[in-house]
Formats: structure tokens, sequence, C-alpha cells
């Protein structure tokens, strides 16, 4: 169930992924999370990007998906599996969806360029102990070649 459920929020992304550019540069994914139970992780992965800027430049659209993992210290040291993927079609407004161990993430906020991204979302639990609960913020630095 939750693997169906994983699908159907990654699948509005993936369609908006294969009609632009294809998902051909690597990059390094940071950030850093505060949920709201008051717990702070840092987020260290590997991502696939696409970005396409018009010829103006003054438009631009782009998405990515990544892997990696949360890692805090709540109580002890914990490390969390993570995947997502996030887009954006009009600068600065961003989307996305991650999804951990512990939690289903929905997220919108401001991106530049897939680059430079804050993040508003709400962690939807999967299990009662879930360090990732309610209200989630996120500053997230996305590098990648070829920007």
């Amino acid at each position: 169930m939750k693997l169906l459920v994983f699908l159907l929020f990654l699948l509005p992304l993936w369609v908006e992924a294969q009609l632009m550019e294809p998902l051909d540069r690597w990059g390094i994914r940071t950030a850093y999370t505060h949920t709201n139970s008051s717990k702070s992780f840092v987020f260290v992965g590997a991502s696939l990007n696409s970005i396409d800027v018009d010829a103006s430049g003054l438009a631009a659209a782009g998405a990515k998906v990544y892997a990696g993992a949360q890692i805090g210290k709540p109580d002890n040291w914990k490390i969390i599996p993570e995947i997502g993927a996030d887009a954006f079609f009009i600068l600065p407004v961003g989307a996305g969806v991650s999804v951990n161990t512990e939690a289903i993430t929905p997220r919108v906020g401001i991106t530049l360029l897939n680059t430079i991204e804050f993040y508003w979302g709400y962690s939807i639990p999967f299990k009662g102990d879930s360090y990732f609960r309610g209200r989630t913020f996120s500053v997230i630095v996305n590098l990648f070649s070829g920007l």
C-alpha cells in the first residue's frame, strides 16, 4: 500500500519531467530540515536534474529526482533514507514530495533555478513515533553541472 501511495504522488512529477529536457545532470543535494516536533536533520544525497530556460531568460522549468539520507541527533544519532522529486514551472515557485522510512512529505516553496530552495511542507507519518510529523521547513542547496 505504501508503495502504491508513493507512486501516485510521484506520477505527476515524473510526467512533467518526461515532457521537459531529459534528466541528465547529476548533482549533489544538501539540505537542512526542521520538523514540527523540534527536530533538525541534515540531508546529504545525489540528484538527477533537468532545467530548461527559454531564449529570453525570463522563464524556466525544471525537475529533479534525488536519493540520500537525513542525518540527525534527536535522541541518538539517526540516519533515515529518503527519496523524492521536485519540479518548478514558473519562477520562483516549486513543488515536490519526499518519502523516507518514517513519513511522506508533500511541499511547496521558492526556488532559484533548482539550485537554492526554501520549502514548507507537511509530513504525514507512517508510524506513531516518527521524527517527521506535521509542519516542516527545508533549506536546500542542489549543485549540478550545466546551469
